[in-house]
Order: structure tokens, then sequence, then C-alpha cells
């Protein structure tokens, strides 16, 4: 029995011949239409249909090999589960036993009241120093918006007024060109 990789390559190589035929193969005069021996594309075909029975012969082996993994799987997972709740009882009973401890709760909560106050204070100061630092880099480009502003207003009057001088001129020039003076 062959398992599925090789039947894949027979597969392959059965579509490997087919083509080959084809290439082989004579073209009609003056058409895309093929001259192929018919007992050779039978024969190809009949190879992949002894290829496919026996995929279809080794799918129940392949399925029961799939089931056992699934169930070794299962078993290692169970394993795995009742090695996890161990863990867990052990640790609620050390647990248990830190929270008999009073002193160390005690000290405990008061050493996470003190982290949570610095990480508060270090939080709003960060804070501060982003809004500062994002209200300086808008500042900047607010700035250089302007500039850009103003540059473009100024080049638009710019070519505005040369726009009108050159309406001028030519407006001149056909006066001239027709004789009319005013």
């Amino acid at each position: 029995m062959e398992n599925i990789n090789e039947h894949i390559s027979r597969i392959n190589d059965q579509l490997n011949a087919l083509e080959d035929l084809i290439d082989a193969s004579k073209s009609s005069f003056l058409s895309s239409k093929l001259s192929i021996d018919r007992n050779s594309i039978f024969d190809i075909i009949d190879e992949l249909r002894v290829v496919v029975d026996d995929i279809s012969k080794d799918l129940p082996n392949e399925i029961k090999q799939a089931r056992r993994l699934i169930n070794e799987s299962d078993k290692i997972l169970g394993e795995a589960k009742n090695k996890a709740m161990m863990i867990v009882k052990s640790a609620e009973s050390e647990a248990e036993q830190l929270v008999e401890e009073h002193e160390l709760v005690k000290k405990a909560s008061a050493q996470a009241v003190q982290i949570i106050e610095e990480a508060r204070k270090e939080a709003r100061e960060f804070r501060k120093n982003a809004v500062e630092y994002a209200d300086e880099t808008l500042a900047k480009i607010e700035e250089s918006v302007r500039e850009a502003m103003d540059r473009f207003a100024s080049s638009a009057l710019q070519i505005d007024e040369q726009f009108n001088d050159t309406i001028g001129d030519i407006y001149e020039m056909r006066k001239d060109l027709r004789g009319v003076k005013e």
C-alpha cells in the first residue's frame, strides 16, 4: 500500500505523460485541432483510474491512522489536564498559606499601593510631556502651513498681475491690428 504522497506522484506522472502526448501531437493545417493517438490517451486515463482506485483502497487505512492519532492526542490532552489540575491545586494551597501569613499580605498591600501611586505619578508626567510635545509639533506645523499659504497668496497675486498685463498687451495689439484708436 502506498501513502498519499506516492499516489499524488503517480497522478502527476500521468498528467506529465498527457502533456507530453499533447506536445508531441501534430496539429491540423490552419487549425488549432490536434491529432492525438487515441489509445495512448485511454492508456493514461486507465492508469489514472488505477491510481484513484488505489487511493480509495488506502483511504480507510489513512482514516484509521488519523483516528489512532486523535485517540493518542486525546490521551495526552487528558494527562495534561490532570497535571494542570494538580498544579492548580498546589498553587491554591500555596496561596492559602500566603494569605494566612497576615504580615506578608499587609506588607505586599502597602507596596502595591506605593507602586500604583508612583505609576500614576509617572503616567501624569508622561501625559503632560506628551501633550506639550504634541502642542509644540502642531504649532510648528501650523506655522509652516501659514507660511505656505502666504507664499501661495503672494504667488497668486503676481500671476494675476502678469495675466492682466498680458491681456492688456493683447488688447492693444488687437486695436493696432484693426487700426482702431480710442
